[in-house]
């Protein structure tokens, strides 16, 4: 079910209903069977992958609990389960094809594969939530008992599809005992959603509008157009991925619980390293948790740090999907990191350099050159192929661009804006500074506003990006 549909428009108030209607001991079944409605739209047999899953990890969890000395052997058992699962439904046919490719380089001739394998949506994410789970368990942390609870904290709607990675400890305390009624929490919740609901529908599938036709066809772009839209993916993937998290945190919200934040204004960011601290907050904490501190994080000198930067970018890259572009997308994040540190490292604190990082001017060259570079990378995330993602890196570069203005180019340049304005107010909490302010006649009609620029700037829906993870 997506989130920008009358479906849901109609699924999220009954829940609520539900939510707050019925009594204490019926809200967790009643929420868990919403959820897995929620997320049976999309295929029934979706829900029963999902449940197979919930129930493994379960007890896994469990059996960790009641034999400590065999914890090794049961998360080795749950991770080659997650990982097993998600190599086949997401990279089984990539693999395949691979492996024909190379046959072919060798003399090999067979025929081309052609798996016709569906990736159920969100796999990715509440895999990753149930290994983190299972990891912690390992750790010391204690086994959840209640399969109800936790089969809750797996499949909470908000959350499911496309995040954000929840831990186990952000959410099931809150599921314990479910929270009461909280006014001030309620109102929050309903000004996320709005938020969110607008990032998509307005911003980012308006200039999807602009981006599409651009990518699918560069050659027929001008110079002028091609930045535009290069620019303008970076706003777009931005406007709908914290988007979705807008409308999953209100959500969560209005239903008493608080998620965490998976976004912080990522194009404010003045290096590499700061641009992962704001941007899919809860991947970044994982694949740092998980998989870069297992690896020896920075414990190993210079060159093992290094090292571990670019494989846990590279396979960062390789979990957004199962393409070269992806990986390549990866390793170019994890040479920025590399560089980044190389660049901290030549000029310390106390050196002549480091004097000059808190004024106002080296500040603006770090954020726009950070801008740059990570605008730039989004060209492999975006690009159908690799060679259309080259033809759009050629055409920026071109000696002599055309500088025509398209028609529509005008309306991505206001959207464009919208966004710069609000990474420029939204870290001093101005909306939610102005809506905590206002009287509550006042603050209802700052919701019916919101409504009617939903209601006459929405652009025709596009599903979420990050649903093909």
């Amino acid at each position: 079910m997506l989130f920008v549909s009358f479906t849901f428009l109609f699924f999220l108030p009954l829940v609520l209903v539900g939510r707050w209607l019925l009594p204490g001991r019926a809200v967790r079944p009643f929420l868990l069977a919403a959820s897995y409605a929620f997320y049976a739209v999309w295929g029934p047999w979706y829900a029963l992958l999902l449940a197979g899953a919930t129930l493994c990890a379960y007890l896994l969890g469990r059996g960790m609990g009641r034999w400590p000395a065999h914890r090794g052997a049961l998360l080795g058992a749950g991770v080659a389960g997650a990982l097993g699962t998600l190599g086949w439904f997401k990279y089984a046919g990539f693999l395949a094809t691979q492996a024909w490719h190379l046959g072919r380089l060798l003399g090999v001739e067979a025929p081309q594969p052609a798996l016709d394998i569906v990736l159920p949506v969100g796999i990715s994410f509440y895999l990753f939530q149930l290994l983190s789970y299972l990891v912690d368990v390992k750790r010391g942390r204690a086994a959840e008992a209640d399969p109800l609870r936790f089969a809750l904290y797996v499949a909470f709607f908000p959350h499911l599809v496309a995040g954000p990675i929840v831990r186990a400890d952000e959410l099931l305390p809150q599921l314990h005992a479910p929270p009461p009624f909280d006014g001030q929490r309620f109102q929050r919740g309903v000004l996320r959603l709005l938020q969110g609901l607008l990032k998509k529908a307005v911003l980012a599938d308006g200039l999807a509008a602009w981006v599409e036709p651009v990518f699918r066809d560069p050659a027929q772009a001008s110079g002028l157009g091609l930045w535009t839209a290069v620019v303008g993916y970076a706003a777009q993937i931005y406007c709908d991925f914290s988007g979705y998290t807008d409308i999953a945190l209100g959500a969560g919200q209005l239903l008493g619980f608080e998620l965490p934040e998976n976004f912080r204004y990522p194009y404010l960011a003045l290096s590499p390293a700061d641009f992962w601290r704001r941007w899919h907050l809860t991947l970044s904490r994982f694949l740092r948790d998980y998989l870069y501190i297992p690896l020896g994080g920075s414990r190993r000198g210079r060159a093992r740090t290094d090292l571990n930067l670019l494989l846990t970018m590279l396979l960062g890259g390789l979990w957004h999907g199962a393409a070269w572009r992806f990986v390549l997308w990866g390793g170019y994040h994890g040479l920025l990191l590399v560089l980044h540190r190389a660049w901290r490292a030549a000029f310390p604190a106390g050196s002549r350099l480091d004097a000059w990082r808190g004024h106002g001017a080296y500040r603006a060259l770090a954020g726009l050159l950070c801008f740059a570079a990570v605008t730039l990378g989004w060209v492999f995330f975006r690009a159908r192929d690799l060679p259309t993602a080259f033809a759009v890196l050629g055409g920026l570069c071109s000696p002599a661009p055309h500088l025509e203005t398209p028609a529509g180019l005008w309306k991505a340049w206001i959207l464009l804006a919208v966004v710069a304005l609000g990474h420029a107010l939204g870290p001093g909490r101005v909306l939610e500074r102005v809506s905590g302010w206002l009287p509550a006649p006042a603050r209802g009609l700052l919701w019916a506003l919101m409504l009617a620029l939903l209601w006459l700037f929405a652009s025709a829906a596009a599903p979420f990006i990050y649903f093909q993870f």
